[in-house]
């Protein structure tokens, strides 16, 4: 089982609250991390005037503490982001970092309560102990199979309301006379992926469908319509209609850069000549695993 290092992170004017940097180390490291990692990695995430990191934390053993933090089985778009950028920094062995926020809890209080109003039930929880390892010790159910040639719509029915599939009646017609016509019943796990796939997220499924009008097949998809004014005159368009973004000609600009970027250094003001990124990005709404900052890229949202 992989281990986790911690660091401790306090602010300067709140003495009953403070933040633990989890750090997933992989098997490769042996789960330990030497001195010099630890004040490397101390630097890196004292990044704000006024913010202390220390290796153990700021509160006593009698105290009450109460800890929230982010699901064990979902890694945030945070973690991608850190990972990342501490494997370019060095460090290849950490596979996973998350913030958890630990309260001193006022003696008065109920702790249940008061940890209540302090994390997103949909993907945090509360941690009755300091954390020790990212491995939810969850074992996946076994594949089952949907009695649709038995049973019909009525078994799919059955199952997605059992799952919270979210299957609509159309796609239900859909899937029952895709199997019946394979001679074979779907396991749950293909449903489940029909009702991602489903699911109008971005609505890719309609921006990609055939368009009918009186009965008659258009030669063309939505999606075509839309990409029709930029393909008849791009313009001052450098690139369109690709991942995340696209790109227009700006011209000279200017940019700090670091004078050794291998080492901390003074910046210097350049001018280089650079093109802009427009996106309208699709992921913009409430999702399960991002509620309030939307879908962010990086998380399979």
């Amino acid at each position: 089982m992989a281990s986790i290092a911690r660091l401790f992170r306090s602010y300067a004017g709140r003495p009953d609250y403070e933040e633990v940097f989890a750090f997933g180390l992989s098997d490769l490291s042996d789960g330990k991390l030497f001195f010099d990692d630890v004040l490397a990695l101390a630097g890196i995430i004292q990044e704000a005037p006024g913010t202390r990191v220390h290796p153990k934390t700021r509160f006593k053993p009698e105290e009450r503490v109460g800890m929230v933090g982010p699901r064990p089985a979902f890694a945030t778009a945070f973690s991608s982001e850190a990972v990342a950028v501490l494997s370019g920094c060095g460090f290849p062995d950490i596979n996973r970092v998350e913030i958890f926020r630990r309260y001193r809890i006022p003696s008065w209080e109920n702790a249940e309560q008061f940890l209540a109003s302090r994390f997103d039930r949909m993907t945090e929880c509360p941690y009755p102990e300091m954390i020790t390892t990212f491995t939810p010790g969850i074992q996946p159910r076994p594949v089952g199979f949907v009695p649709v040639l038995e049973h019909g719509e009525a078994a799919l029915r059955s199952v997605i309301k059992e799952l919270g599939l979210g299957i609509s009646e159309t796609d239900i017609g859909y899937l029952r006379g895709l199997f019946t016509g394979m001679h074979r019943n779907p396991t749950d796990v293909e449903l489940f992926q029909f009702s991602q796939m489903a699911s109008d997220h971005s609505r890719h499924r309609r921006w990609g469908a055939k368009v009918w009008i009186d009965g008659q097949e258009m030669p063309y998809r939505l999606i075509d319509l839309v990409r029709a004014p930029y393909l008849a005159n791009p313009g001052n368009s450098v690139l369109g209609f690709r991942d995340n973004s696209s790109s227009i000609k700006m011209g000279e600009v200017e940019w700090l850069l670091a004078l050794d970027p291998t080492q901390p250094s003074r910046y210097a003001a350049v001018k280089v000549f650079a093109d802009g990124t427009c996106t309208v990005e699709t992921h913009n709404h409430p999702t399960l695993f991002c509620p309030w900052p939307g879908a962010e890229t990086g998380i399979g949202g």
